[in-house]
């Protein structure tokens, strides 16, 4: 807890289910991504409002880039050794997360394998103001499609790890079936040095389908990482990525992808046409749509109407409208029309009969968390006793 304890404290934390930041959280982006006075002024609104007391995990990763902006714009408060402070603090805390990470873009080198660097290890590293003012927990490297299991291989030969909960044989093993490359898109490893890296075979969950990262890496741009040469998305498919992710709820109030969106427009050219273009390959116009509206009327974002327009003109069929709007809240069950459009959207690559059904099987065994097919028929049981004492519970007694 920082603050002072006199001054009554304020809740910034998000209502669960939601992406969207809080009026307290929004006050506190403005000071973070604003200029002069307004966001001198948005400040001391947060402050009078909050009392810099219990901080919610999500603002105070956002104080660092005050903290920095602040310092570049020669502002000074009351609160600036704090601010301060938080910017060393978050500087120290990165240069650890890259000491204990960055050995994993070594083994991935050394197995021959392309590394781009995602989210905090591209934005903060070359985006931001300064490598303190984006503070990062783990490193977020993604790999070519093909080279899942290879990468995933060549790091447990190494000695990085994967979770305890939630992994399924075939990964312990090394492997990265296609199947699972369908429905899910990253997997958390733990490395000897305690660094942890989320190995991406695609940037996010939104495409899961075979080659759907193709365009990205095409565009992408080679850069140095403390002499390491990897690669970054271009700044349209950064503003892509930052939007999509950021829409998905969070246990960590996720305002910062509002931050990383408007540092993206900030900081370069954004190419306009290339972004609908992106969005229409990936079938994520609905979330853009959704995240320009917002960043545009709050935060006064820089995205022309046209753009919003072409994005708007895209269309989905049913199931993936479903699955977008599933996606937008943090409910623990789902509907069958929802699944079925994420099921679709890993299917894209496939035709015929395994487009719209042949596929499903092995889809659920990875949904569901099951080792093989076999284990579907009592895993669905389980889980349709479970629903139904639910139910029951909830129910007025008759």
């Amino acid at each position: 807890m920082i603050g002072n304890p006199a001054v009554p404290s304020v809740s910034t934390v998000a209502t669960a289910g939601t992406w969207r930041p809080t009026e307290v959280q929004e006050t506190l982006l403005e000071a973070a991504l604003g200029d002069g006075a307004p966001a001198e002024a948005a400040f001391s609104r947060w402050v009078a409002t909050t009392g810099v007391d219990d901080v919610d995990a999500g603002s105070l990763r956002i104080l660092a880039l005050v903290a920095r902006r602040f310092e570049q714009r020669g502002i000074t408060t009351p609160w600036s050794a704090l601010l301060r402070g938080i910017l060393r603090r978050s500087w120290y805390e990165n240069q650890v997360v890259l000491h204990t990470t960055l050995p994993a873009v070594d083994v991935l080198h050394a197995a021959g394998i392309d590394v781009a660097v995602l989210k905090g290890g591209s934005l903060g590293v070359f985006t931001y103001p300064g490598i303190g003012s984006r503070p990062m927990d783990d490193l977020d490297v993604l790999v070519p499609e093909d080279r899942a299991t290879d990468a995933l291989g060549a790091l447990l030969d190494a000695g990085w790890e994967l979770g305890d909960e939630g992994v399924p044989g075939a990964l312990r093993r090394g492997e990265v079936p296609a199947a699972f490359r369908r429905i899910r898109h990253s997997a958390p490893l733990y490395g000897p040095g305690g660094g942890e890296i989320d190995l991406h075979w695609h940037a996010t969950y939104a495409w899961c389908w075979p080659g759907a990262d193709r365009g990205l890496w095409a565009s992408s741009r080679p850069v140095e990482l403390r002499g390491r040469r990897v690669r970054a998305l271009a700044p349209a498919d950064e503003l892509v990525v930052a939007c999509v992710h950021g829409l998905r709820p969070n246990a960590v109030p996720p305002i910062r992808w509002v931050a990383d969106a408007v540092v993206v427009m900030q900081s370069e050219p954004v190419a306009w046409d290339a972004l609908v273009d992106r969005a229409r390959e990936l079938r994520v116009s609905p979330h853009l749509v959704l995240a320009f509206d917002y960043l545009r009327s709050r935060f006064d974002a820089p995205v022309p109407d046209r753009v919003v327009h072409a994005l708007r003109s895209q269309r989905q069929g049913y199931f993936e409208r479903r699955w977008f709007s599933a996606r937008l809240d943090d409910r623990p069950t789902r509907t069958i029309a929802s699944h079925y459009g994420g099921y679709l959207r890993g299917a894209r690559a496939d035709t015929g009969f395994r487009r719209y059904a042949g596929g499903l099987p092995e889809h659920l065994v990875y949904l569901l968390g099951c080792d093989a097919a076999a284990d579907l028929p009592g895993e669905v049981g389980r889980r349709a006793t479970a629903r139904l004492r639910r139910h029951r519970r909830g129910s007025p007694a008759s």
